[in-house]
């Protein structure tokens, strides 16, 4: 399961190409959170909101021009967590 921010709104359900760009977008590790575009106006940073792109060739530039702010691009404090399950195999010994 993959946990999506509220603002996030769905294509219709056979809006096949819109749903192709948010599976783009979450392999990409945008998950529809705020992305910021930055300009450096002399001694202010000024931020503004970026919209999310709704065809998948605009959505190849967004993910290339913002892959910085991508989940993708963030080191996980978590520790990643293995566990083996026993096969068959292994039960029956």
């Amino acid at each position: 399961m993959i946990l999506i921010p509220h603002r996030f709104r769905p294509p219709k359900r056979t809006d096949y190409k819109r749903w192709k760009t948010v599976g783009f977008f979450i392999d990409n590790g945008f998950k529809y959170q705020h992305i910021y575009k930055y300009t450096d106006l002399n001694i202010k940073l000024l931020t503004e909101n970026v919209e999310y792109p709704e065809t998948l060739k605009e959505a190849k530039e967004f993910v290339e021009t913002f892959k910085a702010q991508s989940y993708k691009s963030k080191k996980s404090s978590l520790p990643k967590m293995h566990k083996r399950h026993p096969s068959a195999d292994d039960l029956a010994r």
